[in-house]
């Protein structure tokens, strides 16, 4: 028998900060991130919507780009994130650093949802 949840605080998010690590060129690289809100996810599917010649598109990268800026606290070296820096990060840093966030899945599949 599966125990029923009544502790509300254990649906929600952890805020803690928490340590990632990325192995490249021989190094230990040190990130920190956050995991982002149900809310800030919706917020960067909107902000990966955009119009290029009178069309409606979806901009992965504009997504990305928004998750990386609400969830990275620390870059190595403790650096802020910022635009110009993760821009221009290798791909493989930035493979990396996607494991760590949902994606935009914009067809989620229902069925996986359980109804008790």
């Amino acid at each position: 028998m599966v125990e029923q949840g009544t502790d509300i605080q254990e649906l929600m998010r952890n805020a803690n900060v928490q340590p990632h690590t990325v192995l490249y060129n021989g190094k230990e690289w040190h990130f920190k991130y956050r995991d982002i809100t149900w809310d800030e996810h919706m917020t960067c599917i909107d902000k990966g919507w955009v119009v290029e010649d009178e069309e409606i598109l979806f901009k992965a990268g504009v997504y990305w780009m928004e998750v990386f800026l609400l969830g990275l606290t620390e870059l190595p070296g403790g650096a802020r994130p910022t635009r110009t820096v993760i821009s221009q990060f290798e791909e493989v840093i930035t493979l990396s650093l996607m494991t760590l966030f949902p994606g935009p899945n914009l067809n989620p599949d229902l069925a996986l949802v359980k109804k008790a």
